[in-house]
């Protein structure tokens, strides 16, 4: 089980943190809504309470009203006082000992919200005679009404809305855990999908699983082909094994014999010079296929070659290999003709060159037609220096050029391709930002070309 973070559990929290805020904000707005309302509510009562005792001294010019004789009790307690000349006339009793409101009042109705000992109270004052006249100068007719019911009803909206929230975020919270355990197993079936697949086992895919989740379908499509690519470099690296194996088997077993049978008994010494010259095909040969293994460890994928430029002279490095590989060409009775340009010469990774020009005479030596001929022909453009080696051997079967240069493909029996050969000289031709083809060769059966270009 891993240590890391659940995105089930990311996901479930990052909804109730979500959930949470847009209900908080929800919540706010409807508790401030309602407490203005209920605010708005107990101005007007006390207003209307204010107004009609105004009205009522007014037009009696006494202060003997109905209400100053006790306080309402609804919609809450409500007292009634009247003032003039800064003192008081009369009051409800009981009614609590607010200040006097100010005598620099010139509106004819005004709202205060005091608080005092006993509790938070809104007065609401209305000037007796009419609109314009100052406050302080004529009488006045207040309203007091007690916040403590409106303040409790708050106070009540408000538990209600935070009770309201502790039950719906976390049950909010259990079904969102709910909902992206649901959402996420799919993956967790494509999770055991994968490690139940067998590494003895790399053709094995994970195949269209849950088609209706785009999402996974498209997780699982591209692992299926990571899995291909992985079952393409494991069957490489099998085909690698077996060609290297091959490769360096044959000649070291060719060695080993031919050294056995040299010391069973004494012999001449041209008979030991004639045995020592094979030996020397056979490790010549094995140091090209040596040569070959290494240049394809330093093609890594991703990884910048690194080559060792000079200038190089061609003629003679084909004079070279034609000399290292013309005891294998005398004895499949080949021989070797070259053609080359003397002004052939490129700014290049030398040892590379040197291994195209073995890998193909060496190619065109193994799958040539006996006692035919080995063609090799090196030509200079204004810009490249083109290499063509041929042979009379039999043709490739068009089926099998698209793979001719892949790495450690090996075609069958009579087709001339085989080995690591030609891998080699791509890598090295396209090292040098040229290119290598099978061209048709027409009478001269198989032939190759690699361009280099000049630096």
């Amino acid at each position: 089980m891993s240590s890391g973070a659940s995105l089930e559990r990311g996901i479930a929290r990052r909804f109730a943190l979500t959930l949470l805020l847009l209900y908080g904000t929800v919540a706010g707005a409807v508790w401030l809504t309602s407490a203005r309302a209920r605010r708005d509510l107990a101005a007007l009562t006390l207003k209307n309470e204010a107004e009609a005792l105004a009205a009522y001294v007014a037009a009696s010019g006494r202060l003997d009203a109905p209400e100053l004789q006790a306080p309402e009790e609804e919609p809450m307690r409500i007292w009634l006082r009247v003032r003039g000349g800064g003192e008081l006339l009369a009051a409800t009793p009981g009614a609590p000992a607010l200040p006097v409101s100010s005598e620099d009042l010139t509106e004819e109705v005004v709202t205060i919200e005091m608080s005092e000992a006993g509790g938070r109270y809104l007065l609401v004052a209305h000037a007796v005679g009419g609109r314009g006249r100052r406050l302080g100068s004529g009488l006045v007719a207040e309203a007091i009404g007690s916040l403590d019911r409106v303040i409790a009803a708050e106070r009540r909206l408000g538990l209600i809305l935070g009770l309201v929230g502790l039950v719906v975020i976390p049950g909010a919270a259990l079904g969102g855990r709910l909902l992206a355990r649901r959402a996420l197993a799919p993956i967790a079936g494509l999770v055991a999908a994968i490690r139940a697949i067998d590494p003895e086992q790399p053709h094995r895919r994970l195949g269209p699983r849950h088609p209706a989740v785009e999402e996974v379908a498209i997780l699982a499509d591209a692992f299926d082909d990571l899995l291909e690519r992985l079952a393409g470099s494991l069957e490489a690296m099998r085909r690698f094994t077996a060609d290297a194996s091959h490769e360096i088997r044959n000649p070291l077993s060719v060695l080993r014999t031919g050294i056995e049978v040299t010391l069973r008994r004494e012999r001449a010494p041209e008979e030991y010079r004639r045995l020592l010259a094979e030996n020397l095909q056979e490790i010549v040969h094995l140091q090209a296929v040596l040569e070959g293994l290494l240049a394809l460890a330093r093609a890594e994928p991703g990884a910048e070659p690194r080559l060792s430029r000079s200038e190089v002279h061609l003629a003679r490095l084909v004079d070279e290999a034609i000399e290292r590989l013309a005891p294998a060409s005398r004895e499949r009775g080949l021989t070797i003709v070259s053609r080359v340009d003397e002004r052939a010469v490129v700014c290049a990774d030398e040892q590379l060159v040197r291994l195209v020009l073995f890998n193909l005479l060496d190619n065109a030596i193994k799958h040539g037609t006996p006692d035919g001929p080995v063609r090799v022909e090196v030509e200079r453009t204004s810009a490249e220096a083109r290499i063509r080696v041929a042979n009379s051997g039999p043709a490739i079967p068009p089926e099998q050029r698209p793979r001719l240069f892949d790495r450690y493909y090996r075609g069958g029996a009579g087709t001339g391709i085989g080995g690591l050969g030609l891998s080699v000289v791509r890598w090295a031709a396209e090292a040098h930002g040229g290119s290598v083809e099978l061209l048709d060769g027409g009478s001269e059966g198989v032939c190759f070309e690699v361009r280099l270009p000049d630096g």
